[in-house]
C-alpha cells in the first residue's frame, strides 16, 4: 500500500561544497542577475543570477512534484520579457524585440518555442482573440512579475483565453506556467456569453476540430495559478499526459475545472492534482470524465460548493451508453467543506448523488473506505477524506491505491493538517478578493491551534541566543511532533538535546488577547497516567509574535532553564481562556532522551549501541556541517564527534530509567 506522509530532503551540501570550491558562487551584491539568459534545468547551478537553482527556480520542472516534474519547459531557451502595458496587439504589429530593455507583448513572446517568459511589470493583459500555442519547450514564469502580478483576461465580447493545443496530429510538449490570476468577470456582468476558457489544455487539434486523433499535449506543470468570475471551465481536454496541477486557487466560478474525453476516443493519463483549493464555485471542483487513467488527486480542499446554484464538489461522471471510458483514480486525503445545502454533493459517482443509472452504485450508502466491486464505476481509490456525513458515494472499487511511480509521488499529509498549505495557493500577490476566500476556508477548515513545536533553544540553529525571538524559527526540531492524545510515543515525539526540553511554540490564529502562564497547565512523568504527574518547573518566559506563525496565526514562545525538563515528558495544556480562544482545551506532549539516537522502535534506551551510531556518522562544519534534524548531534553545535560520545555515554539509560514509550489517553 502506498504510504502519504510527509518527507524530508536533503541538503545539497555537497553541491554548495562544489560550487564554492570551482568559483561558481560570487560574493552578495558583486553580480547582477543576467536578465536575458534563461536556467537551465539538471544542472544545479544558478545560470541566470537570480539566486535560485534549478532545483529551487520555477523556471524549471525539478522545482515541483507530480506526474508534470518531467516537463522542462522552456528551461535553458530563449528569455522573452513581456510588458503587460503592451496590451495584446498581433505579432507583426509588435516591434519590440522582447530583451529585458526592450519587452514586447505576451502574444509575440509566446509565437514559438524554446522560450521562457517573463514579465518587466505587473499588470493586466486583456486579449483580443485566443493566443494558441502549439509549438513545445514554453515557460511562462509569473512569478517573474514585480506586485500586483499579471493578470489575464478577456473583453466582453471575446472567448479569448491561453490555448495549449498542438498541430494536427502532433504532440506538444515540456510546458510550465506559474503564478498568473485568470479572470472571467463573471463579478461584472452575470449575463455575458464569455468568462470561459481562459485557459484550455487541448490534446486534440483545436483549430481542425479534432480530426486526427495522434494529436496530444503532455508534460505540462500548472502551479500557483488563481482563476475566478469563470462562467465556464479551466479543461483538460482530450489526449493530455503527464501533467501537474498544483497549489492553484479556484473560486466564485459557475464551473471551476474539467478533465474530460469525447466518446471513449482520446486518454488522459498520469495527472497529479495535488494542493490545491477549488472555492465557492457551484460545481466541477472537479469534474472527472471518461477514459482517465492514473489520476492521483490528493490533499486538494474543496469549499463551499453550490453556492449560488445547484451544484457539487467533484463528480466522476460514467456514461457507459456514449461509448465513455471509466475514471482510474486515488482521491485520498482531501478535505471537503461547505456550511450551506447540497452536502450529500461532496463526491458524486455517476450523475447524481447515490445509486443511478450511470453508477450502478451499492443501494445504501456505505463508509468512506469499503470496497464495492459490482458498481460500473473505473477503479477508484477513495481513503482519509473529510467529507460532510450526509455524503452518499464514497466507496472504493478496488482494494488499494493505484501505483504511483517513486518520482512522481507527492509530498502529502493527512486532510486535517490541510489548512497549513491554503495560505500560499495561487498567485503569490493577493488582491482582497482572493485574500477573502482564502481567509474564509481557513476559518472553515482551520482548528484552534495550527501548530505545536519543540525547538533547540540555545543552539547553533538560533545563534546561540538564550532569548525568544525571530531566530528561534530557524532552531524548530523538524523531524518532531507533538504526541497527541490517543496516540502511542515514536522517537518523532522526543528529542535528544543535551539541554533537554528549552523551547517549545505554538500557533494560534488571531489571539484574543495576551496569554500568560495561567492560560496553560504544565506536567511532568514518565508513564501512560498522565493524571497522576507532578506540576512542571514554571517557564521562565512567554513571549507573543503576531502574524508568524503558519496560515499567519500569532506564535507564542515557551522557555525553560536549561535541564529543568530532561529525560521525561512535558504535558501542555492550553486552556479555553479569554486570552488563547480555543474552545477546548488542546493537550499535546513533548519529551526528552539526551543521548538517544532512535536506533530502536521499541525504547528509547541509551546505550553502547548510540555511542557505536555517533562515531559511525561524523560531521564537521568545514565539511558536512549537521542538519538540524541529524540524530547524533546532541548539544545541535552542527557537529557530530567526541563531544556527542561524550554526551551519550554520560546519560546512558535502560529500562525503568529510559525514558517510556507511553501511550497517552
Amino acid at each position: 500500500m502506498r504510504s502519504y506522509s510527509f518527507s524530508s530532503s536533503s541538503s545539497g551540501v555537497f553541491l554548495v561544497v562544489l560550487a564554492v570550491v570551482l568559483g561558481l558562487f560570487v560574493a552578495s551584491g558583486s553580480a547582477a542577475p543576467n536578465w536575458d539568459v534563461s536556467e537551465v534545468d539538471g544542472d544545479g547551478i544558478d545560470n541566470d543570477g537570480d539566486g535560485y537553482t534549478d532545483s529551487e527556480d520555477t523556471e524549471c520542472g525539478s522545482h515541483y512534484e507530480g506526474y508534470g516534474k518531467i516537463s522542462v519547459g522552456g528551461a535553458g531557451g530563449t528569455v522573452f520579457w513581456v510588458d503587460p502595458a503592451i496590451g495584446d496587439i498581433s505579432v507583426g504589429s509588435d516591434p519590440h524585440s522582447g530583451t529585458h530593455a526592450d519587452p514586447c507583448g505576451l502574444r509575440k513572446a509566446l509565437d514559438g518555442s524554446n522560450r521562457v517568459i517573463k514579465f518587466i511589470s505587473g499588470g493586466t493583459i486583456t486579449l483580443q482573440d485566443s493566443i494558441i500555442i502549439r509549438d513545445s519547450f514554453v515557460t511562462i514564469d509569473g512569478f517573474s512579475a514585480p506586485a500586483p502580478g499579471v493578470t489575464i483576461t478577456q473583453t466582453h465580447q471575446t472567448h479569448g483565453g491561453i490555448y495549449f493545443s498542438p498541430y494536427d496530429g502532433d504532440h506538444a510538449h515540456d510546458y510550465i506556467v506559474n503564478h498568473l490570476r485568470f479572470d472571467g468577470l463573471l463579478d461584472e456582468d452575470p449575463t455575458h456569453a464569455v468568462g470561459r476558457w481562459l485557459l484550455l489544455v487541448d490534446g486534440d487539434c483545436y483549430i481542425s476540430g479534432g480530426a486526427t486523433l495522434g494529436s496530444k499535449v503532455s508534460k505540462m506543470i500548472l502551479d500557483h495559478l488563481t482563476f475566478r468570475d469563470l462562467q465556464d471551465k479551466t479543461t483538460l481536454w482530450k489526449r493530455v499526459e503527464d501533467v501537474t496541477l498544483s497549489h492553484c486557487l479556484f473560486y466564485r466560478s459557475g464551473m471551476a475545472l474539467l478533465l474530460a474525453g469525447r466518446n471513449g476516443l482520446y486518454e488522459r493519463k498520469n495527472l497529479s492534482l495535488h494542493h490545491n483549493v477549488l472555492a465557492e464555485n457551484n460545481e466541477r471542483n472537479p469534474q472527472l470524465r471518461d477514459w482517465i487513467t492514473n489520476l492521483d488527486f490528493v490533499n486538494n480542499v474543496i469549499y463551499h460548493w453550490a453556492h449560488s446554484d445547484w451544484g457539487y464538489g467533484i463528480r466522476v461522471r460514467n456514461n457507459a451508453a456514449a461509448n465513455e471510458k471509466p475514471v482510474n483514480a486515488n482521491i485520498v486525503n482531501n478535505y471537503f467543506y461547505t456550511s450551506g445545502g447540497y452536502r450529500s454533493n461532496a463526491l458524486i459517482y455517476g450523475m447524481d448523488a447515490g445509486r443511478d443509472f450511470y453508477d450502478n452504485g451499492p443501494p445504501t450508502t456505505l463508509p468512506q473506505g469499503t470496497v464495492y466491486t459490482t458498481s460500473d464505476m473505473g477503479d477508484l481509490w477513495v481513503a482519509g477524506n473529510i467529507l460532510p456525513p450526509q455524503n452518499r458515494d464514497q466507496y472504493s472499487t478496488i482494494s488499494g491505491p493505484l501505483p504511483v511511480p517513486a518520482w512522481a509521488q507527492v509530498t502529502t499529509t493527512e486532510a486535517t493538517e490541510l489548512y497549513q498549505f491554503v495560505p500560499q495557493v495561487g498567485t503569490q500577490y493577493k488582491d482582497v478578493r482572493g485574500q477573502g476566500v482564502i481567509d474564509r476556508v481557513m476559518a472553515a477548515i482551520g482548528p484552534d491551534v495550527y501548530g505545536r513545536y519543540v525547538f533547540y533553544n540555545d543552539s547553533a540553529f538560533d545563534g546561540n541566543n538564550s532569548g525568544a525571538n525571530a531566530s528561534d524559527d530557524g532552531a524548530i526540531a523538524s523531524d518532531k511532533s507533538a504526541l497527541l492524545p490517543g496516540r502511542t510515543a515514536t522517537f518523532a515525539n522526543y528529542t535528544s538535546y543535551w539541554r533537554g526540553i528549552n523551547g517549545i511554540m505554538i500557533d494560534i490564529p488571531s489571539l484574543p488577547g495576551t496569554p500568560t502562564a495561567s492560560d496553560f497547565t504544565f506536567k511532568v512523568g514518565n508513564d501512560s497516567s498522565p493524571a497522576g504527574w507532578s506540576a512542571a518547573p514554571a517557564p521562565s518566559s512567554i513571549t507573543i509574535r503576531s502574524g508568524v506563525g503558519v496560515g499567519g496565526s500569532d506564535r507564542i514562545t515557551i522557555i525553560w532553564a536549561d535541564n529543568a525538563i530532561e529525560k521525561q515528558w512535558l504535558q501542555v495544556t492550553v486552556l479555553a481562556t479569554g486570552n488563547t480562544g480555543v474552545s477546548t482545551p488542546d493537550v499535546f506532549y513533548f519529551a526528552n532522551a539526551i543521548g538517544e539516537t532512535g536506533n530502536s522502535a521499541s525504547d528509547a534506551n541509551v546505550t553502547p549501541t548510540d555511542v557505536i551510531g555517533v562515531r559511525n556518522n561524523p560531521h564537521t562544519l568545514a565539511l558536512d556541517p549537521a542538519a538540524i534534524d541529524d540524530n547524533c548531534d546532541f548539544n545541535r553545535d552542527r557537529k557530530v564527534g567526541p563531544t556527542d560520545a561524550i554526551i551519550c555515554r554520560n546519560n546512558g539509560t535502560s529500562g525503568p530509567t529510559a525514558l517510556q514509550l507511553i501511550t497517552v489517553p
